[in-house]
């Protein structure tokens, strides 16, 4: 197996990227824990001036009946930690543990030399997916991606300046052979696309998730073609039916030859609380570095409060716990899953069709209508449902029969409300009599 060259990724990286320069006040942190250092370096405020004596988070229990754990930060050494600046990177406690998760769920470990990459702890994967894009589109590079792509991608993408490269999507997301396609069409006089953007797990929006096979084709053609993967993987803990397909950084080791062709990255929104802001990326350090780079001018570090009681969670978990607690959410959302397509199968199967989805939150349907822009935009909300129209989810405008919702927080009660809503909107918007309805 080889790793790319550090001074390979030299030509992805924007002038921006580049032109960043270590902080000379975070470079010196480190040296504050030598013994017998006396540091004089960094305004931080002075602990004894913060009001918090202590935090306590209360667990729900495993199993009914079980007792409620208590995660604990007392006045110390790790409460003074949770409320101070802290590494870049991430609290180091933390880092080893997403290290060592790593190595664990995807088979990678950062022994220099043999497996070569870093980690940044960010604030979700939004964060880690902006300072991608800093690092590494400027104007008029050209990005694969999905067609449809995740709606929230578009800005970020289109301020750097990117010129999109749409690659239609089947039920496994990406296709690999209109990719190949492109690649191999690829005008000699247009600069080569530098990364391809992917959602490969429960696809946002169209719930799509991509297969092992799929997944070896597409990293081979970044190999054979000379570009990067952005794996973004928010949902990946949330599969339902049988085991989680390798990812591709984990497939980058699996099939041997070249690596450090993926940039990585997860989130904790999904299964611990959105509201905590936690996520990481994961890939080739001199990405991260420049990502790091980034976090250091931007917002100086990922928050250390919602760190330190991630990282007492998991110090309490540990990894199989982790991967236990992602299991049970998992088959939560299978069941939520299964409630709302019995219900749009109900009220929608003869009027739309959608695949089902095998992770994540989202049916991505298309209606029997030319378009649902207005359907949805205007009409559904007349008549009391929210979605989004397809046409969100493509960075340039168009029409289509498609829309998205999800079923992570509708009771079945609501769900089936919806439906109804919907179907009802769908043939006013056609302007026919609903033949069930008819029949009633």
């Amino acid at each position: 197996m080889t790793q790319l060259d550090s001074r390979h990724y030299e030509k992805w990286l924007t002038a921006q990227a580049k032109s960043r320069h270590p902080s000379v006040i975070r470079t010196l942190f480190p040296l504050e824990n030598n013994p017998g250092i006396i540091s004089l370096l960094a305004g931080k405020p002075n602990p004894e001036t913060f009001p918090f004596e202590n935090i306590t988070v209360t667990l729900k229990p495993v199993s009914p009946g079980a007792p409620h754990p208590k995660l604990e930060l007392n006045a110390g050494p790790d409460l003074a930690e949770a409320l101070q600046y802290t590494a870049t990177a991430g609290l180091p406690r933390l880092h080893k543990f997403v290290t060592e998760l790593q190595h664990h769920v995807h088979g990678r470990e950062p022994i220099s030399g043999e497996d070569d990459f870093g980690i940044t702890i960010t604030n979700g994967s939004q964060d880690a997916f902006t300072k991608a894009c800093a690092a590494l589109i400027e104007q008029g590079d050209y990005v694969l991606i999905e067609s449809p792509v995740y709606t929230g991608a578009i800005p970020e993408m289109t301020i750097a300046g990117a010129q999109f490269v749409e690659i239609d999507c089947d039920g496994q997301g990406m296709s690999a052979e209109k990719l190949s396609d492109v690649m191999e069409n690829w005008p000699e006089d247009k600069p080569r696309p530098k990364l391809v953007y992917t959602v490969p797990t429960g696809n946002n929006p169209s719930g799509a998730s991509a297969g092992k096979q799929r997944k070896i084709d597409i990293l081979n053609l970044a190999r054979k073609h000379d570009f990067l993967i952005l794996e973004d993987d928010p949902y990946y803990f949330l599969t339902f039916d049988g085991g989680r397909v390798p990812s591709y950084f984990a497939l980058e080791k699996e099939l041997g030859g070249e690596r450090g062709r993926v940039l990585r990255l997860d989130s904790m929104s999904k299964v611990l609380s959105s509201g905590l802001r936690i996520g990481w990326a994961t890939g080739p350090k001199r990405l991260i570095q420049a990502m790091d780079l980034h976090t250091s001018s931007a917002n100086l570090q990922p928050n250390s409060t919602s760190q330190a009681i991630v990282q007492q969670l998991f110090n309490h978990w540990g990894i199989e716990g982790l991967l236990d607690h992602v299991t049970r959410v998992a088959g939560f959302y299978r069941t939520k899953r299964d409630a709302f397509e019995k219900a749009a199968e109900k009220y929608m199967g003869d009027i739309a069709t959608w695949v089902t989805p095998k992770a994540g939150m989202f049916l991505w349907l298309k209606l029997d209508v030319e378009d649902s822009n207005e359907l949805i935009q205007e009409r559904a909300i007349k008549n009391g449902v929210i979605a989004l129209p397809g046409n969100v989810f493509y960075p340039t405008p168009r029409q289509t029969p498609y829309t998205r919702l999800s079923y992570s927080m509708a009771s079945i009660e609501d769900a089936e409300e919806a439906f109804r809503r919907l179907r009802k909107t769908v043939f006013e918007t056609k302007g026919i009599p609903d033949p069930k309805a008819l029949e009633n």
